[in-house]
């Protein structure tokens, strides 16, 4: 699947929710521009960019048939659902690259050990400019150290839930204290 057709689906499906679909096109442009500056393919990044919220507006029915193509933790919190039917739906597209895969499946809450791809995605989608709250750190962050930029974006995902008193995926939790744990040599 090539960016444009990413681009065109996500279009499609998301058409009803103009300020998602106005989302998508930001996070694909910032993960176009990230990955150009790390070296990683931008075309790869695009396609995971404008998928990763593909699912988001689907009925409970056509979820599910996409879920079906997953292993979706127990744990998973109900808003992070639709980073694994849309890696559903890329499959079912036809992407068979792992990277895209993960990059869309893990876009939500990261995960520890992120690749580079995955890493760019899930920055992208936090940091990306018509977000409406202040983001511009970690933007300006990740085109210095995407591990920094992680762990500023999972800090303030995880207090701002806190504050709110809504409920903390454990996968994002683990993905935080993953990377503060590199952060200090492998010491937590």
């Amino acid at each position: 699947m090539t960016s444009i057709e990413a681009r065109d689906l996500a279009t499609k499906l998301l058409w009803a929710h103009p300020l998602r679909l106005q989302h998508v096109e930001a996070v694909a442009k910032l993960a176009k521009e990230l990955a150009i500056h790390y070296g990683i393919n931008p075309e790869k990044a695009m396609v995971a960019a404008y998928l990763h919220d593909a699912t988001k507006y689907l009925s409970p029915e056509e979820t599910s048939r996409y879920l079906q193509k997953e292993v979706v933790p127990d744990h998973l919190i109900p808003e992070f659902v639709h980073a694994y039917s849309a890696a559903g739906l890329a499959q079912d597209q036809g992407v068979k690259d792992p990277e895209i895969l993960n990059a869309i499946r893990y876009h939500t809450s990261g995960r520890p050990q992120m690749a580079m791809l995955e890493k760019i995605v899930f920055l992208a989608d936090y940091a990306e400019e018509t977000r409406g709250f202040d983001n511009l750190k970690v933007r300006q962050v990740a085109f210095e150290n995407l591990d920094e930029a992680i762990i500023l974006t999972l800090q303030e995902i995880l207090s701002f839930l806190a504050s709110r008193g809504k409920p903390i995926d454990r996968s994002s939790q683990a993905t935080l204290e993953s990377y503060l744990s590199l952060r200090n040599g492998g010491n937590s």
